[in-house]
């Protein structure tokens, strides 16, 4: 009985000495490296997904481009029209979504400011707590 060649598929005999590694048999002429054609040894060769490699050719199990800290944070974002429909909800209908005249652009725009000056400090403490004591004349 003979079994076939893993690399050309034909009947490989006794007689021809066939290179036998785990996941294959393989002709002498035809154990060489998928990659790059050198010819292997039982030293030199890997296998891996059913061929043999040379030690510089063996396929990689990590992916070739990693997921980084800004595709995660992109994955991660709501979608678009998701968020423009829940600020539009919110406003009962009205108005738009983006742009100036949106919930959240006419709310910071009518926020108080903050004080800036000895003066307007002094203010919002009377206004907050009332009394008159940080006020000076």
């Amino acid at each position: 009985m003979s079994d076939s060649c893993t690399r050309c598929q034909k009947a490989i005999f006794a007689a021809e000495q066939p290179v036998r590694v785990p996941g294959g048999v393989y002709h002498d002429a035809c154990f060489k490296c998928k990659a790059c054609g050198t010819k292997l040894t039982l030293k030199t060769q890997t296998t891996k997904e059913g061929a043999v490699w040379c030690k510089s050719h063996i396929p990689s199990d990590t992916p070739d481009q990693g997921m980084d800290v800004t595709t995660a944070g992109q994955l991660g974002a709501p979608k678009q029209h998701m968020g423009a429909r829940t600020i539009t909800e919110k406003a009962g209908g009205q108005g738009s979504s983006y742009g100036a005249g949106a919930v959240a652009v006419e709310g910071a725009k009518n926020a108080p400011k903050p004080p800036t000056t000895v003066n307007q400090i002094n203010k919002m403490e009377v206004l907050h707590q009332g009394v008159e004591r940080f006020t000076s004349n």
